[in-house]
């Protein structure tokens, strides 16, 4: 009886510690496994170094993540769009006609998706939804127009 008693003890132990073990493992993860959200696809033409793991904002506020980043073959015009998957808080209901666009934290910090909603809307994007993204302007481009600016004078 005794040793029954204490196999019990032992067991419920190391079944305590294997559970600690795995919220631990999964907070250091930084998993949404356990928060609840839904899925939104921002559309781009370039995006400047956002990957997967970079935050989400709207009006500032983080409210999700970057799950993935997909490169898309767009037949009908002949060029690739990359598409980025993001999980976004139940929480948030972002309008249609919002605003993506590729930002970055601080001049040479991490990039990140800004959604900025629009002044008046009346109906809010589902689960799946595509939110087309305004490119960011890469920096070759102004190396080139200070280029020319300085030949010009």
């Amino acid at each position: 009886m005794d040793k029954s008693k204490l196999e019990l003890k032992v067991g419920l132990f190391i079944f305590g510690a294997i559970l600690i073990l795995a919220v631990f493992v999964l907070r250091i993860g930084n998993l949404k496994h356990y928060g609840s959200g839904y899925p939104i696809k921002f559309v781009f033409g370039f995006v400047s170094g956002v990957k997967a793991g970079s935050p989400v904002r709207f009006a500032g506020v983080d409210v999700g993540e970057v799950q993935r980043v997909n490169i898309l073959e767009d037949e009908q015009n002949k060029k690739a769009r990359i598409e980025v998957n993001a999980w976004i808080k139940k929480s948030l209901l972002i309008p249609e006609g919002s605003c993506a666009f590729v930002s970055t934290l601080g001049l040479l910090g991490e990039k990140y998706i800004e959604v900025v909603p629009p002044f008046k809307y009346e109906s809010f994007l589902k689960p799946g939804d595509t939110l087309p993204g305004t490119d960011p302007l890469m920096m070759q481009h102004w190396v080139d127009e200070a280029d020319k600016i300085m030949k010009d004078l």
